[in-house]
């Protein structure tokens, strides 16, 4: 509404320069002809600008407080009752309800949630998925999150308790309680269990459509039943219809757990650089065996006088993964991506690189947990049994082997496809390692497979893999703003400087592998008035101060704030990416200096773009 009488304001003044009168300046000066009228139509243009936003944030204000979808399914145990959000309302916290296209499901959440697609894994033959997250200042996190998979749920108990097992375990927490829930028709679970921090994570899950749905709070001990967090469980809602976004033909898949945790941790690894799996019998194993054509090749054909070159075959080739902390030689172009994390699972992150070539697919996975299992070999049964059941294959044998000392198993499945799935994984520390591989009957063993295998290690320095580095959402009350960083980030308050009129400033940096990121924020006493100029001066500035050859510069804005984007490339190899805005007396500006080529990485785009201000200065 404010908007709107700006812009009311505003045509108002400019319609004054149309008049005999003149457009006003001060009490006793007035602006007249051409250039009254030039101004005048300024002022309205800049009205009818304050008038559209204004409403637009009408409408989006009315949107998010319109009634729930109709004809969503009722709750038996979560009913949304018309009193459910009066406790949110009290809680002083901006509880809105998330309407999630994408996971085909409804809830109210504290603010505007983080979304994130989840990927595909085909050893427990999941499709993909969606999910909506958000952490809160006092640490406690929300989230809501759909999992789907290429079959019905064959036994539903059995579903839910091995769901209930896998959360328990992975956790490495108790369980307090449990119940038989009811989404509609859909039968679910509830499972409060406590955590070693002082932490309870309630949960509540369901199968539906493929898909299993689940609903998770975790909050200090004591708050796991208070009205806030009851309102937030009766809230869950699925949606008429859920978009099917994910391609049922792929076979993707993922092992026995999934992965964003509140909390980064130090992972502890081995200091073993080149131990590849290592069998229980060393005698039995055999060597990786070098090929140097994989596949037959037509000879060359004659066509006019020309001769077709013969096709290339498969190479195979090292990948090495530094975030995952492991290398392995893979046919093909693997594609390596990051797993997003799943507090629920106890899961901070994760690496796959995977390789699909000629029908068979080669995986190379490492997941990273918030603590370790205290019972090793109970997590490696419960994996196997996972596997068999998940993909409904027959266990045609398994062997005990370890990886740079560290306990593990190999499993050889025949699949209701066709295909053999053979596959080893390891815990080490807080991590699981795991390799799979597809293959046709018959080729679990061929010298391709033996060679994708044998070839797996540790890199010497993967304890600081950057994948241990959880990335969290960070608010700044005194600067103004939050942002997503890595890790810790390290705070540094800067003192008033007279020269520069600064009052105050602060800056948050956090370094993530190779990478560094920071933010800062100075507050000046005075209003900035030639913004250009200041932006002109702040990019000279940068590129003396950084000794590095400017290759980008890009105007654009924050919430109406002008601001720069400059990329620059430094002398030592790396790329600067920084942005710069002037919002009122306040200053901000967001760096990141990362390896060459990686400055518009996924993790980069997503730290500028996390930026918001909590408020206009």
């Amino acid at each position: 509404m404010l908007g709107i009488l700006l812009g009311v304001l505003s045509i108002g003044l400019g319609l004054k320069a149309f008049t005999p009168g003149g457009l006003p300046l001060t009490s006793s000066k007035r602006l007249h002809g051409g250039g009254a009228k030039a101004t005048g139509v300024l002022c309205m243009l800049v009205g009818l600008v304050f008038i559209a936003d204004g409403a637009f944030s009408a409408w989006r204000l009315w949107a998010r407080a319109r009634p729930p979808v109709a004809g969503a399914p009722a709750i038996p145990v979560a009913a949304a009752t018309p009193g459910a959000s009066a406790p949110l309302a009290a809680s002083g916290a901006n509880w809105t309800r998330h309407d999630c296209l994408q996971g085909g499901y409804s809830v109210l959440m504290p603010g505007a949630p983080d979304e994130e697609d989840t990927p595909a894994n085909p050893a427990i033959a999941l499709l993909g998925g969606h999910m909506s997250i958000i952490e809160r200042p006092d640490g406690s996190a929300y989230m809501a999150k759909r999992s789907r998979f290429s079959a019905e749920h064959a036994d539903v108990k059995q579903e839910l308790d091995s769901a209930r097992d896998n959360v328990v375990a992975l956790l490495g927490g108790k369980l307090q309680s449990q119940q038989d829930v009811q989404l509609g028709e859909h039968p679910g679970r509830e499972i409060v269990v406590a955590l070693p921090d002082n932490s309870v994570m309630r949960t509540r899950y369901f199968l539906a459509d493929k898909s299993l749905f689940q609903v998770s709070a975790s909050v200090p001990r004591g708050q796991e039943s208070s009205s806030e967090t009851n309102a937030f469980f009766q809230s869950f809602r699925l949606l008429p219809t859920a978009p099917q976004q994910l391609d049922e033909a792929t076979n993707p898949f993922e092992a026995a757990s999934s992965i964003e945790a509140t909390n980064p941790f130090e992972t502890a690894m081995p200091a073993e650089t080149a131990n590849p799996f290592e069998t229980a019998n060393p005698t039995e194993t055999s060597k990786p065996v070098e090929i140097t054509n994989p596949i037959e090749i037509t000879k060359p054909v004659q066509i006019t006088k020309s001769v077709v070159p013969e096709a290339p075959a498969v190479t195979w080739a090292w990948h090495e993964s530094r975030e995952g902390g492991f290398s392995v030689q893979m046919p093909g172009a693997p594609q390596e991506e990051r797993t997003p994390p799943n507090p629920a699972l106890g899961q901070v992150g994760g690496v796959t690189v995977r390789a699909i070539v000629d029908g068979r697919t080669y995986s190379a996975e490492r997941r990273v947990y918030v603590r370790e299992p205290s019972d090793v070999e109970s997590v490696i049964d419960l994996m196997r049994d996972k596997l068999v059941e998940l993909l409904r294959g027959e266990l045609e044998r398994q062997q005990d082997l370890q990886l740079a000392g560290r306990p593990g198993r190999e499993l050889v499945l025949s699949l209701p496809d066709g295909r053999m799935l053979r596959t080893r994984y390891c815990l080490v520390g807080k991590n699981v390692f795991q390799i799979l591989a597809f293959v046709p009957r018959g080729q679990e063993s061929s010298p391709e497979t033996n060679k994708f295998f044998n070839s797996f290690h540790l890199l010497p320095t993967q304890s600081k893999a950057p994948v241990a580095a959880a990335w969290t959402r960070r608010l700044s009350t005194t600067g103004g703003f939050s942002v997503r960083m890595p890790g810790a980030p390290r705070e540094q308050r800067l003192p008033p400087h007279a020269p520069t009129r600064r009052v105050s400033g602060q800056k948050l940096e956090a370094k993530w592998g190779p990478a560094t990121y920071s933010v800062t924020a100075i507050k000046y006493s005075v209003t900035r008035r030639d913004i250009r100029g200041e932006l002109d001066a702040f990019r000279d500035a940068t590129v003396v101060a950084a000794k590095g050859k400017l290759e980008r510069v890009e105007d654009l804005t924050l919430d109406g704030s002008p601001g720069r984007e400059l990329v620059l490339m430094l002398r030592d190899g790396r790329t600067m990416r920084v942005r710069a805005f002037f919002a009122g007396r306040k200053h901000y500006q967001l760096l990141a200096v990362v390896p060459r080529g990686q400055e518009s990485s996924a993790e980069t785009n997503g730290f500028f773009d996390s930026f918001r201000l909590l408020s206009r200065p």
